[in-house]
């Protein structure tokens, strides 16, 4: 292009820009223009979600949101709606949704940050799942239901199920007979119709049901409520930009100031910040609308996370088995500030849990003979209690036990290598049952022995027994009498996870030589998916992404498989990772992001992206065993020589790690004599891990 070509075209394109700006009512910048903002509204009540059969009820206008919100971000927003969580993975991927937290939550696996909560018409943030059942049952409490058959919700819809069992086992009833339904609409047709005694239902459909006509008003009566779970919250994708995050959180905080918006979304004080909408309804603390100020502490997605559990009661850390926690500090201390350390009596590789203030972890006795497991204060490190049983035998890593201890109220479920399952009082140890499982199932001890932490489903524990007749067991928790035995395979050396997939709850755990899932009432096996490469030893933990699995083994890489409706898992991976290999380390999933250790390195994986590595390092301390917990925004990884590294969970391809070595003592001056197998515990603002040799519990900033 000649200078006064480029002349001429300058002066064209200015023309057309002064042309467009003239027939604008928005004010346009003259950089670049950002992309539109993807905005996914998952509101039952949203008018496009909903029926205008109440009245001022269930008709949110979030097209009057979208206009504001462009007004104040000014750029394009675009505004797409959904009925259930599969929503989620349409593309483009949303920047923002708005919806049930709980159905938000399933599908994007804790990957997005909620950052406020909508006020309903009475000013609160929660609801209740209702308990109905005809108008004429006899049925007047929920005692009456007993041995009666209820209907529940999927597992994503919280007020449906989660909290309905728990008011259910508040009052007795521990094992329900229950089915699932995946509307309100069916489920309390079924219930008019006598063909179920009771449903579960969300409290804001009731009005709904009878305004539409799907059943006459009074054919059905509430017999209890549930405990308030959260409602309608707003959550931001971990890749949106610290600046939009701002302009996004102040533009939401005029809405409480605007009665035409308000109106329009049906709330009373527009939205609430995450942090103030945490004070319950009955505390009398008054909650303040989001401010349109945002602080230092909330320029980044990471800060807007709900405040770290100070309990880890479980393998990588509660019934997900997801490794994640809601906060991992910015940076590790420059001085280790140990709290307290405890040396052990021997080796050990099972995990560390905690709960209530109390530390649980295991080991063998010095002389190598029996088994022992601790139970330590969290705060000072002082034993409280130990229980010690015969579990002579030799094995590759020591016979130490393999499984994390589980903790469930006061139930510790403990099981050793070698198959010996004990369930005590948590607080006090006080053996409540114990079953030997090869010996009362006809098995035989693995290799390797037993290392599938117990898996604790309702009133049910899930363990493997070495068995033919018996590859997986549920034992009533109260008694560890068998509920269901499951026929199969010999197990593999993994833990098995709870988990919805194509509609349907199901167990997934690996036996020798296959993955599969099981009905977690019945014991069936729903499915088997057998590798293309064979052997492998199948001991990393699979993890459920957003209604996926991802999967990761030795010899057969990292993979993300989908699944159909009846909860059949697709044999053909989405995506596959060949070089990402771990043969003991469990990946770890947190922005989109799968965290994978393998002895050819450590990799960050672009979920988004077909698994294509994001980040990668193959310096020495990751080509080894590592554990590896995430948090919004952080990955911590503790690798097997002791060393800790703290990474952003999205990190440039040119990031270096920071290594430190944890302050573990050696045997003299051989600071290589440190192996950290057993998998570490992140509880509140403590680390607590366990190498060969003692147990420590660290201050983290």
């Amino acid at each position: 292009m000649t200078a006064p070509q480029a002349r001429r075209s300058a002066s064209t394109a200015a023309a057309t820009l002064l042309f467009l700006v003239a027939l604008s009512s928005r004010p346009l910048g003259l950089g670049h223009q950002p992309p539109a903002l993807n905005l996914l509204v998952l509101d039952p009540l949203a008018r496009q979600n909903a029926c205008a059969c109440v009245e001022g009820y269930a008709q949110r206008d979030y097209g009057a949101l979208r206009l504001h919100l462009e007004r104040r971000l000014i750029r394009d927003v675009s505004v797409s709606y959904g009925t259930t969580g599969a929503a989620v993975r349409r593309s483009p991927a949303p920047d923002v949704i708005i919806g049930k937290c709980s159905v938000i939550e399933h599908a994007t696996a804790g990957a997005y940050v909620r950052i406020a909560m909508l006020t309903g018409q009475d000013g609160t943030t929660t609801q209740r799942g209702l308990l109905v059942v005809r108008s004429g049952d006899r049925a007047r409490t929920i005692a009456d239901l007993r041995n009666r058959v209820i209907l529940l919700g999927e597992e994503d819809a919280e007020e449906k199920r989660s909290a309905m069992l728990a008011l259910l086992r508040k009052h007795g009833i521990m094992r329900p007979r229950t089915a699932t339904r995946p509307t309100c609409s069916i489920a309390s047709l079924a219930v008019v119709e006598a063909k179920a005694d009771a449903a579960a239902i969300s409290g804001y459909c009731l009005p709904l049901l009878t305004g539409c006509g799907t059943v006459q008003k009074g054919a059905l009566r509430v017999v209890a409520r549930t405990e308030p779970v959260p409602f309608i919250g707003v959550y931001a994708a971990p890749s949106l930009p610290a600046a939009t995050l701002s302009a996004l959180i102040s533009a939401l905080g005029e809405v409480g100031k605007d009665p035409v918006l308000r109106q329009a979304l049906e709330t009373r004080n527009g939205f609430i910040a995450e942090t103030a909408s945490r004070t319950s309804p009955g505390s009398g603390s008054r909650r303040s609308p989001l401010i349109p100020q945002l602080s230092a502490a909330h320029a980044q997605p990471s800060a807007l996370r709900r405040e770290p559990s100070a309990d880890w009661p479980d393998w990588r850390g509660g019934p997900q088995r997801t490794a994640t926690v809601g906060r991992l500090p910015e940076s590790l201390p420059a001085e280790w500030r140990v709290v307290w350390r405890r040396p052990m009596e021997s080796s050990g590789v099972g995990g560390v849990s905690v709960a209530a203030g109390k530390v649980y972890c295991s080991g063998k006795t010095s002389d190598g003979m029996s088994d022992l497991w601790l139970c330590l204060d969290a705060g000072s490190g002082r034993e409280l209690w130990r229980l010690v049983y015969p579990a002579a035998g030799k094995m590759d890593y020591t016979s130490s036990p393999r499984a994390a201890p589980v903790i469930v109220g006061n139930r510790a479920f403990l099981l050793g290598a070698f198959g010996m399952l004990h369930c005590v009082q948590a607080d006090t140890g006080k053996a409540l049952w114990k079953q030997d499982l090869p010996r009362r199932f006809g098995g035989s001890v693995p290799t390797w022995g037993f290392c599938a932490t117990p898996l604790v489903v309702g009133n049910a524990v899930i363990v493997p027994t070495g068995s033919p007749q018996a590859s997986l067991a549920a034992l009533d928790v109260r008694t560890g009498d068998p509920i269901w035995l499951s026929p199969g395979k010999p197990p593999g050396y993994g833990n098995p996870i709870l988990a919805t997939f194509g509609g349907r709850s199901q167990v997934i755990w690996h036996d020798k030589d296959s993955l599969g899932g099981w009905d977690p009432q019945t014991g069936r096996r729903l499915w088997t998916l057998k590798p293309p490469e064979t052997n492998d030893f199948n001991v990393p933990t699979p993890v459920a992404v957003g209604g996926r699995l991802l999967v990761a083994t030795e010899n057969n890489g990292t993979r993300l498989y989908g699944f159909g409706k009846q909860g059949l898992i697709a044999p053909k991976p989405l995506a596959h990772a060949d070089e990402a290999r771990p043969d003991t380390a469990s990946p770890v999933v947190v922005d989109g992001v799968a965290w994978v250790a393998s002895q050819s390195g450590l990799y960050g994986l672009d979920l988004r992206h077909g698994l294509a590595t994001l980040w990668k390092s193959q310096e020495e301390p990751f080509l080894q065993h590592a554990s590896i917990i995430g948090a919004p925004g952080r990955v911590l990884i503790v690798t097997l020589d002791g060393t800790a590294c703290l990474m952003p969970s999205r990190p440039p391809k040119a990031a270096r790690p920071a290594l430190r070595k944890l302050p573990f003592a050696s045997a003299g001056d051989d600071a290589d004599d440190v192996s950290v197998w057993s998998h570490p515990a992140v509880a509140g603002d403590r680390l607590y891990v366990r190498s060969n040799r003692e147990l420590l519990c660290i201050a983290l900033p």
